[in-house]
């Protein structure tokens, strides 16, 4: 099968998605409508006091834009978890294709091979590149290289935040 895969983002405080996640979806929309595949995955769990799931959010953006089937991962919040529970639900002859925001794609790189390393995987950037996001890129693939287990950055986060 050829399967979308969307990497979801935290949602604003009124559990609307972000300029970033809309970027993303739109992106999904395009390649949906464009592209041999044959459903959606959205991975993105309930974080903060959300009431909804950042992929259920995903998924009421998307639902008149594609005809595909849209299969939602709820359980996980950290990109390391998209990637176990992902692993759980697509088999060994699946391709992927995978989109997120330019800047967390080369950490996404890395992870997919680090956790789904046999399959192919074909990353679906984002426009709107700036020379800030890369350095937020850069910095991310190094957090990712030296933090697999994401323990430090999410307390980094909660501290910044504040």
């Amino acid at each position: 099968m050829n399967i979308l895969v969307i990497h979801a983002k935290n949602l604003t405080e009124k559990d609307e998605i972000d300029f970033d996640y809309k970027q993303r979806l739109d992106k999904a929309i395009e390649l949906a409508n464009n592209q041999n595949l044959d459903k959606i995955i959205i991975l993105g769990g309930y974080v903060r006091k959300a009431k909804i799931s950042q992929a259920k959010a995903g998924e009421t953006y998307l639902k008149d834009k594609v005809k595909l089937p849209i299969m939602l991962e709820e359980k996980s919040i950290t990109s390391i978890e998209n990637l176990v529970n992902l692993k759980q639900l697509i088999s060994e002859n699946d391709i992927l294709t995978v989109v997120s925001s330019d800047y967390h794609n080369a950490r996404l790189v890395f992870l997919y091979s680090k956790y789904i390393p046999n399959k192919k995987i074909f990353i679906g950037a984002t426009s709107n590149f700036t020379g800030v996001k890369k350095l937020v890129e850069l910095v991310y693939l190094g957090y990712a290289k030296v933090d697999s287990r994401e323990k430090y950055l999410s307390k980094w986060l909660k501290f910044i935040r504040k």
